[in-house]
């Protein structure tokens, strides 16, 4: 093998020169001459280049790849622009979803149909609120449930154990309502019956009975008819209506309370089976009375009942 075949089979690193030319029969071609001139100067020779020796048998390390440079802040604004894009784009989508027949467009019509029944019965129930739906006046909003008010701590001068009288809202005193007016009815059958006072029926009386031979006659004893239990509420004038039973007139003595006695004229009420009606004012005491009706020079009308309005 000859030198230049062995020069070709090597392995050579780094940059590539031509081969310098070779004379015939000389190792190596004589350098040209240049004209020596004052105002140039012959320039030098480069150098030449020795490329560095590399191990072969070194491990090969992995190459590092270069650092990445920063994003500047117009790639964000990038971004942003790119998410509105593929938003748009979803709505694009939905919104065909939405008119395109079939069951993704059913579901839509029932979305909307929910939330307008929701948007209805907010409105119906803020309508059916006692102030409409609105916050009271002065920016207030709901009423939220506060603490009762406490007592303050009782003071130095209080005795221990003794309530505070609590201030009791003043109220106008409302005057007291006037009494209805007195009334009450005795039945004649359930007084006291003296001597030849007897109970007699009768169909037309208020119970049903009355009592006859009140006074004296010739053939018969002295009677008297005595209401021992007339209560009255208080000392005053009153007004006596006798129901009595007559077929002429007559006449009965009142003795009240066994003091004052009255002469009483009733005249006929009809009929012996008529119930008539007379009208007197009497003074009572308050309490219990005594009313005792007789005759002692004849006979007296037939009594019913006694009536006190007062």
């Amino acid at each position: 093998m000859t030198a230049d075949r062995e020069g070709m089979d090597r392995l050579r690193v780094g940059g590539w020169l031509p081969p310098a030319r070779i004379g015939a029969g000389q190792g190596t071609a004589p350098a040209r001459r240049r004209r020596a001139g004052p105002a140039h100067a012959a320039p030098e020779s480069p150098a030449a280049y020795e490329a560095p020796a590399v191990d072969l048998d070194a491990p090969v390390s992995a190459p590092v790849p270069p650092p990445r440079p920063r994003r500047r802040a117009a790639s964000a604004g990038v971004d942003v622009v790119a998410g509105v894009g593929r938003y748009v784009h979803a709505g694009r989508l939905r919104f065909g979803e939405l008119v395109a027949p079939g069951q993704a467009r059913q579901r839509a019509w029932l979305g909307l149909a929910a939330v307008g029944l929701l948007a209805l019965a907010v409105a119906a129930v803020a309508m059916l609120s006692p102030d409409g739906g609105r916050p009271p006046a002065g920016g207030q909003g709901l009423a939220l449930p506060t603490a009762p008010p406490q007592e303050p701590p009782p003071s130095g001068d209080q005795e221990i154990g003794a309530a505070a009288p609590s201030p009791t809202p003043s109220r106008a005193k409302k005057a007291p309502a006037a009494p209805g007016p007195f009334t009450r009815s005795y039945e004649a059958e359930d007084a006291a019956l003296i001597g030849g006072a007897e109970v007699l029926s009768l169909r037309a009386a208020s119970g049903g009975r009355i009592v006859r031979n009140i006074g004296s006659g010739p053939d018969r004893r002295a009677g008297l008819v005595s209401f021992t239990e007339v209560d009255v509420p208080a000392t005053n004038r009153y007004a006596l209506t006798v129901d009595y039973v007559s077929g002429e007139d007559r006449f009965a003595i009142l003795s009240i309370n066994t003091e004052t006695h009255f002469k009483l004229s009733f005249p006929s009420s009809g009929g012996w089976d008529v119930v008539a009606s007379r009208t007197f004012t009497i003074s009572l005491v308050g309490g219990r009375n005594n009313l005792t009706f007789s005759n002692p020079d004849g006979w007296a009308p037939r009594l019913d009942r006694i009536n006190l309005l007062g």
